[in-house]
């Protein structure tokens, strides 16, 4: 964000987590800063359907819970002043379709502006990283956003390598992750029910329009095959029909050879 941060404390998450079976989300964990705003940051193993109407849902959520928990704690002194703006940051191993098809971008931030010119404020702060398209389009680790996102997008030990050797702080992260495979209840989770169930039926129907797609796939390779068997056929039907036409030139030729002679 081109901002120094302090994080002041991991929260602790609200209502349920999504299980690891049904869902792409492998990543969840939401921070509070020093100035009282509020990050979260996702990693999705692919993206999903509708990340514009789902994120919606999720900031609003999150500034509905920070509207309340100020409301009861400050009651007559409330303002909406002391709102913080909360920030929800996307990492996607495998973006889908709206952010492949602005390659080579990789980063989108979101901004929200009045065709007025008003500068109006708002507490909702997305932005969505495209990890594949980045692997694909950058190769140099020069400075500390592209080594924060190799050693998010990439377990390459040739990257491993280049990025220890450029930026060495990084060691100790790799050795975090290495305690982390053996300790996963150090990970922390975030979702509303309401939240986890639409995330669910999201995966569903990705999961359902990918078996669709395949089985359309599988009918076209069946249709080409078919349509390769009737080409063949009529090839050698047309094979013949040219033999028999072969036949007839010849015959047509002899008997003009021999009324030549006679």
């Amino acid at each position: 964000m081109g901002e120094a941060i302090h994080i002041e404390k991991i929260l602790p998450r609200e209502g349920i987590r999504l299980s690891a079976e049904a869902s792409f989300i492998i990543m969840d964990i939401l921070v509070q800063l020093s100035d009282g705003s509020r990050v979260n940051v996702e990693m999705q193993k692919v993206g999903l359907y509708f990340p514009g109407e789902r994120s919606s849902c999720y900031t609003a959520d999150a500034i509905m819970r920070q509207y309340t928990e100020l409301k009861n704690r400050l009651k007559d002194n409330f303002s909406y002043k002391k709102m913080k703006p909360f920030y929800l940051i996307i990492l996607m191993e495998y973006s889908s379709e709206p952010f492949k098809e602005v390659a080579p971008n990789y980063i989108h931030t979101e901004k929200i502006c009045y065709d007025s010119g008003a500068k109006v404020t708002s507490l909702s702060k997305i932005k969505y990283i495209s990890l594949d398209t980045f692997r694909n389009t950058v190769q140099n680790i020069d400075n500390k956003l592209t080594a924060w996102l190799t050693f998010f997008s990439s377990d390459e030990p040739a990257d491993i390598i280049a990025l220890i050797n450029a930026y060495p702080e990084f060691y100790e992260l790799y050795q975090e992750i290495a305690e982390f495979r053996t300790n996963p209840k150090e990970l922390i989770y975030m979702y509303s029910e309401a939240l986890a169930i639409a995330d669910r039926n999201t995966i569903r129907l990705m999961i359902d329009d990918m078996q669709e797609e395949l089985a359309s796939l599988t009918k076209q390779v069946a249709d080409t095959a078919n349509k390769l068997n009737v080409t063949k056929k009529e090839l050698a039907a047309k094979d013949d029909e040219i033999a028999a036409k072969d036949d007839e030139i010849a015959k047509l030729k002899a008997e003009n050879e021999r009324l030549k002679n006679k």
